[in-house]
């Protein structure tokens, strides 16, 4: 059942992933898990790791909610930080979330990371406490938050003669 409940986490995200990753055998470990059939909510704690090919999911814990069809509803991860891997594109270099708290919501199609959240992706980089990230229109937004300042690094494109 672990297996079954974490491969949607992995599988839905993988559209921005290698192709290949949701053909790839799904490995999850944690020190304890449960599921509850009636509610359709996974939890998984204790020092979190799944992976699915090129993409990695590291946290404390992880909640997984399902809707009625089985689809997943919501997952969001805790750690300190949650740290989300993914290769984009063959022989480029993995894109990485990191947060507090990253939730990925598929109906909505955005991924949220809370605190301290940072993605970078080669040398470029996005760095603010809230991230909104629209994975439909592949927008990013930072809302204006007391004390918050987003920084954002993206280095040119190399000239090829």
């Amino acid at each position: 059942m672990k297996k079954w409940v974490i491969s949607f986490l992995l599988a839905a995200p993988c559209t921005y992933a290698l192709p290949t990753d949701r053909d790839q055998p799904l490995n999850a470990t944690s020190n304890q898990a449960s599921f509850d059939q009636n509610n359709l909510i996974a939890v998984y704690q204790g020092n979190v790791h799944a992976t699915q090919g090129t993409t990695s999911l590291s946290s404390n814990t992880l909640t997984l909610k399902l809707n009625n069809a089985r689809q997943l509803q919501s997952a969001i991860a805790e750690g300190s930080p949650a740290i989300y891997t993914t290769t984009l594109k063959p022989k480029e270099v993995p894109l990485v979330a990191k947060a507090q708290h990253l939730e990925y919501l598929p109906q909505q199609h955005q991924i949220i990371l809370r605190g301290d959240g940072f993605v970078t992706h080669g040398d470029d980089s996005y760095r603010s406490s809230l991230i909104y990230y629209d994975t439909d229109s592949q927008t990013v937004l930072s809302p204006k938050l007391p004390g918050n300042r987003v920084r954002i690094v993206i280095q040119p494109q190399e000239k090829h003669s």
